[in-house]
């Protein structure tokens, strides 16, 4: 059987007792004994925190539906599970995080987040490594803007959105305003391509029936008509081939090379553990993310597949690479920040020292999914903005003395 993925450990705190260790695996709040064995899953949700005497536990709900609410669970010690449903603690504003109780359990404290992801340009000469202007945005309000595409023209872009418990696919041709492309509520569409002629985009889009989750790879028209499924089995993200005949999607620890003619889908040999990629602009070269000695370093591999190589080896987490139109230059981003580069395989992947050359700032900054445009003259991505404010829950002292 295999095991569940795991993202990341967040969160982890003992309980009052010593016994057991509270903690959020990916989207997942899981317990395990301090002495070690196997975790036992809680709830879906995030940010758990042990209540007064470690008998209860706080936690934001991720429950479809549940708007990232706080809800609370009777915790038993003596069992090392919620021996009670978890019933709610705040409803309607949402997105309520890091709770924390105080002793006596009369006192609740918690965020109340705000998070937006927008879409923004800024010019950028791609072969000079620097701006040119400063940033603007393509899309503004409390949106969340997932994974994107630019049009090869680079004047009109295709972006995921999640809204509740569905992301569906949307287009913008700035100024205009953006215009939903699937509205389908039983799918969920993700990780849009646009073709090398600009006539078409490819997508991954899940279902959920009783059989359980079903993906496949889609194609449709750039104006969201005429969908067909080319694919079936595998949902990830998608790069064109120059050629518009082929495309490679990841799948699981892997790429696929799909023949659109043919529909056959081979592996690309050598391309094991590999995930978020870039394809050069030749169709020569994929560069992708890869866990390397604790690290998220930045490798690349000939598109027929072969030995890799890492071409970052930073002291830090590097993510989303992405090739400048020449081919001389290799982007990535460490820790979802500022851009850096180092030389392409029309250097002949000439080794060099990192080169920072962003100065993007804020506070909380997050940048996600940089993209240079065709052109190489501007730089796309989404800015993520966090606000928020503390909030105390006092509770009733006539409903405190009935719970005990």
């Amino acid at each position: 059987i295999q095991e569940p993925s795991v993202d990341r450990y967040f969160y982890p705190s003992l309980s009052a007792d010593g016994r057991w260790l509270l903690y959020q695996n990916g989207g997942r709040i899981e317990v395990v004994s301090a002495d070690g064995g196997k975790p036992r899953d809680l709830a879906v949700g995030q940010s758990p925190a042990w209540g007064p005497a470690s008998t209860t536990v706080l936690f934001t709900n991720g429950t479809p539906g549940k708007g990232r609410s706080l809800w609370r669970a009777p915790f038993s010690l003596a069992r090392g599970e919620f021996e009670g449903a978890p019933g709610p603690v705040t409803f309607g504003r949402g997105a309520d995080v890091d709770a924390r109780a105080s002793s006596d359990g009369s006192t609740i404290v918690f965020s109340a987040v705000d998070e937006s992801l927008n879409l923004e340009a800024l010019p950028f000469d791609a072969e000079a490594g620097r701006a040119t202007g400063p940033p603007t945005e393509l899309t503004s309000g409390n949106n969340h803007v997932g994974f994107f595409d630019p049009a090869p023209d680079g004047k009109a872009f295709v972006f995921a959105a999640a809204r509740g418990d569905r992301s569906h696919l949307w287009r913008i041709d700035p100024p205009a305003a953006p215009i939903q492309l699937t509205i389908d509520p039983d799918y969920s569409e993700n990780d849009p391509a646009w073709s090398p002629d600009g006539r078409e985009i490819a997508f991954g889009r899940t279902t959920s029936n009783a059989s359980g989750i079903q993906a496949a790879i889609w194609i449709m028209s750039a104006d969201g008509t005429s969908p067909r499924r080319v694919l079936d089995g595998v949902t990830g993200r998608i790069a064109w081939l120059p050629d518009g005949k082929h495309m490679m999607i990841q799948k699981d620890d892997g790429l696929l090379r799909l023949d659109l003619a043919s529909k056959v889908a081979a592996p690309v040999a050598g391309a094991s553990g590999r995930t978020l990629f870039s394809v050069d602009r030749s169709g020569d070269w994929i560069a992708f993310q890869i866990a390397d000695r604790g690290k998220m370093r930045i490798a690349a591999i000939p598109s027929g597949g072969g030995t890799s190589r890492i071409v970052d080896t930073g002291s830090y987490d590097a993510y989303h690479p992405s090739f400048s139109p020449s081919g001389r230059w290799l982007y990535f981003q460490p820790d979802h920040k500022n851009l850096f580069r180092v030389p392409g395989p029309a250097q002949a992947w000439s080794t060099g020292p990192p080169e920072k050359v962003t100065e993007l700032s804020g506070p909380d900054l997050y940048i996600e999914d940089p993209k240079i445009s065709p052109d190489g003259a501007k730089l796309f991505y989404t800015r993520g903005r966090r606000t928020g404010d503390i909030f105390i829950l006092r509770a009733d002292s006539n409903a405190r003395r009935k719970s005990r």
